[in-house]
């Protein structure tokens, strides 16, 4: 995102003293939230939300989560929906015959799914209310009304994880905040709760939960945190009180995935993916269990319907849906724009039904429905439309909503990018999913309008930086008859010219660019061969005026075609460079975390730091106070390192179970980054602040049911508040707090 930013004063004072007096704002466009601390002090974020922001919401109806539930003959089509209006979303139910919304009376879940015998039907999840989780539940017998079971967690920082039924029972499967599974029981009036347990330092991630023949089987992928999971079913004879841990299901040599388990009555049928040995890729597995102990597995077919995706793709299978006593799933790929429907008896192998060519989606995603042979519904270009036979027509019509990607500094103005997903066919004839840039132009307030010069909207990303002497360098990648090149321009005393150096390789990928020590700096990823099997390797271009570029001599790889990648640039406490990525040291080894560091004559030296765990990865860099804070993640947990010369790198403690931290900005007096928490103490959106780059602080952002992300763009700081009813940009006032309270160190 470029140089080293700066914050408003109000922020920055706060960062360098460690004290503000929290100030109050009556206008209608202010935002102050905060919340209360043990010690009685309280750390709040004022904002702002920047006028016109309403041009990113959608004109229409807008579907988030979804979900098809069958019980015996009928069928409804469980949705979040929202609209133009800016409101959280609301679960409803819609009939696919009349097409009728009935709502389910929840608004903005966290978290939901469905479950459904041949008489009742039950929907949970959890809500977010006063920073905390709150569970709901709904039961119905006939998919048309829907009444509530009242529900409460035993205790705080307990969360939703699956949903079930007994007969006519609800069954609510939870994570207790250590990390532990229990099953929650609808005794009568109360809810009893039971231990469901995990191998010693193991933990569970329930799949599906179903009745079978007099039992419950509870699918599972069991893991220690971070490590790679096995998957298991645990049974119950006794209603959930007590169960049996089953031995783990066979896979295929390599990986595997399950996405669902139904109850055919007789067998159970799981459906998903794995490995292919031969062509490489993935293919659609079916497991199936009498007792829910002893597995067989069984591929399925890879059927190409088209002439642009070939058999050897990677093929999956969606969860099952049981219909007429089979259990029906449909079989996609990731190029696909079509589905196959496949129906399974418990016995013998999965029988082709149906397809469905011409989808206008890649992998799209479906679920079976009663009815005429393959008849379901599926998610499209941001409608939900049934299927059945040849034909399809609109259940519920909505639109793609468009996000903020970018928000970049550019003379006077602040460029800003809304990104909108569509489906388009490319030259060779295949049809795949791209995003499409809207120009917005922030200036006071946010306006549609064209970018100048022209050619920044036709880039794929756009990154500038700007030196003290004013000149701004904005640069990215774009698309030529001969494949992709880095491309830039540079605005010297309100004038834009052309820049020149680019275009040495067939491909190259601009992935960021800021200014150290005076020089402009540019980090990308380059190939002798445009075509996706070639391997890719990091660069960084220099420039001394912004205009003339020049690759930088060094070791930028490994010398027998092993890939590496630059994700960010920054300058060391010392005044030099540092780049960190990613590299191989063959063409099939794992990526490891990486370093470049630039010595004084201007060539860059690669290493591998000693980095306990494995699988480390390094995303990127700020530096503030004599330290340069490094994030990433280790045995997939993100995880900060700090270093003051690129070399060696102390590891701070994991961050606790819940809480996230996003990538850190450098400000006057600090850093600031984006997060969620998820815990005993706060549910919801944060941004964090840190004077030293050691200890942290956090204050709330209450915005319902949104995530956050937090970017500076020349003297503001931006927090960029995203929820299914569209996007909000908000300039962040000041974060004040009567005491600092190391709230995470």
């Amino acid at each position: 995102m470029g140089t080293p930013r700066h914050m408003t004063a109000a922020l920055a004072a706060l960062l360098t003293m460690g004290l503000v007096t929290a100030c109050t704002d009556d206008s209608p466009d202010k935002n102050s939230t905060g919340s209360s601390t043990q010690d009685g002090s309280r750390t709040t974020v004022e904002m702002t939300e920047v006028k016109g922001t309403e041009a990113l919401r959608p004109r229409s109806t807008v579907i988030g989560g979804w979900q098809a539930l069958v019980s015996g003959k009928r069928s409804t089509v469980l949705a979040e929906l929202t609209g133009s209006d800016g409101k959280p979303t609301q679960l409803h139910a819609v009939d696919p015959r009349t097409r009728k919304q009935v709502a389910l009376d929840v608004t903005a879940p966290l978290g939901w799914g469905g479950s459904a015998n041949a008489r009742t039907a039950v929907v949970a999840g959890d809500v977010a209310q006063d920073h905390s989780r709150t569970p709901f539940v709904r039961v119905s017998t006939d998919l048309r009304t829907w009444t509530e079971v009242p529900i409460t967690y035993p205790g705080k920082g307990w969360g939703f994880d699956d949903v079930g039924i007994d007969g006519d029972v609800p069954l609510v499967v939870a994570e207790k905040p250590d990390g532990g599974t229990v099953l929650m029981r609808r005794d009568g009036d109360a809810w009893t709760t039971h231990e469901v347990p995990a191998a010693k330092g193991q933990e569970l991630s329930p799949i599906d939960l179903v009745e079978h023949r007099g039992a419950l089987v509870l699918l599972v992928n069991e893991a220690a945190r971070g490590d790679e999971s096995v998957t298991r079913a645990l049974t119950s004879i006794d209603g959930g009180k007590t169960w049996e841990r089953g031995p783990k299901m066979p896979g295929a040599k390599g990986s595997y995935g399950v996405a669902g388990l139904v109850s055919t009555g007789k067998t159970l049928v799981a459906t998903g993916w794995a490995d292919r040995q031969a062509p490489v890729g993935t293919s659609g597995m079916v497991w199936t269990s009498r007792d829910g102990r002893t597995w067989k597995r069984q591929r399925t077919m890879p059927i190409s319907w088209g002439n642009d995706v070939a058999v050897g793709a990677d093929f999956h299978l969606s969860a099952p849906t049981l219909i007429d006593g089979q259990a029906a799933f449909d079989q996609t790929c990731r190029s696909c724009t079509w589905t196959t429907r496949f129906v399974h008896d418990g016995s013998g192998a999965a029988e082709v039904t149906d397809n469905q060519p011409r989808i206008e989606e890649v992998s799209p995603s479906t679920a079976p429905l009663p009815g005429s042979p393959g008849s379901g519904v599926r998610w499209a270009q941001g409608s939900l439309d049934l299927f059945g036979g040849k034909q399809a027509r609109t259940l519920i019509r909505g639109e793609r909503t468009q996000s903020v990607t970018a928000m970049e500094s550019v003379g006077s103005q602040t460029l800003v990018a809304g990104t909108r997903g569509q489906f388009t066919l490319d030259d060779d004839g295949g049809w795949r999913n791209t995003s499409r840039i809207t120009p917005y132009v922030l200036d006071g307030s946010l306006r549609q309008q064209a970018w100048r010069p022209a050619a920044l909207s036709e880039w794929s990303g756009v990154h500038t930086a700007t030196r003290e002497d004013g000149t701004t360098v904005a640069v990215g990648t774009g698309e030529t008859e001969d494949g992709f090149r880095a491309a830039g321009r540079v605005l010297r005393k309100g004038r834009w010219s052309t820049v020149s150096g680019f275009g040495v390789h067939d491909y190259e990928s601009v992935s960021d660019v800021t200014v150290v020590d005076g020089q402009f700096l540019m980090a990308l990823q380059v190939a002798e061969d445009g075509s996706p099997d070639t391997t890719r390797n990091a660069r960084v271009y220099s420039s001394d005026d912004g205009r003339r570029w020049r690759e930088a001599p060094g070791t930028w790889s490994a010398d027998n075609g092993a890939g590496s990648a630059v994700s960010d640039v920054c300058e060391l406490p010392d005044g030099s460079a540092l780049a960190l990525g990613s590299s191989q040291t063959d063409a099939n080894a794992r990526s490891e975390a990486t370093v470049w560091r630039r010595d004084s004559s201007g060539s860059w030296s690669m290493e591998v730091p000693e980095l306990s765990g494995e699988g480390a990865s390094f995303g990127s860099c700020a530096t503030t106070d004599g330290t340069t804070v490094v994030s990433g993640s280790v045995d997939g947990n993100d995880i900060e390192w700090t270093t003051s010369d690129g070399k060696d790198f102390t590891a701070r403690e994991p961050l606790p179970r819940g809480v996230t931290r996003g990538t850190p900005h450098e400000v006057d007096g600090g850093l600031v980054a984006d997060g969620y928490l998820d815990t005993e103490d706060h549910l919801g959106a944060v941004v964090w602040f840190s004077q030293d780059g050691r200890t942290w602080q956090w204050a709330p952002v209450e915005v319902e049911d949104a995530s956050v992300w937090v970017t500076t763009v020349g003297d503001d700081v931006y927090a960029v508040t995203s929820q299914y009813s569209g996007d909000r940009i908000w300039r962040i006032d000041e974060i004040a707090t009567t005491q600092v309270t190391g709230d995470e160190g």
